[in-house]
């Protein structure tokens, strides 16, 4: 289901969709506070990145000393 189609539903699809949505806004801001302005494979990589890695990327900017210690596997 696309985003489009979830606005004004609570469908379980809908709040996943929005749940991810609003991981990836987290993680971009707080790269950006961090790091300044993202290179694109950076945006990229967070765009891609299931809501598990968001998370764990959200706990790594913490301590980053830089983007690729966000994006370790």
């Amino acid at each position: 289901m696309g985003r489009g189609a979830c606005e004004g539903r609570s469908t379980p699809s809908c709040t996943l969709t929005g749940r991810h949505d609003g991981l990836r806004q987290a993680l971009s801001s707080q790269l950006e506070r961090r790091f300044g302005p993202l290179p694109t494979h950076a945006r990229e990589r967070v765009q891609a990145a299931s809501p598990d890695t968001l998370q764990a990327g959200l706990l790594r900017v913490l301590d980053a000393a830089g983007l690729d210690d966000v994006f370790e596997d």
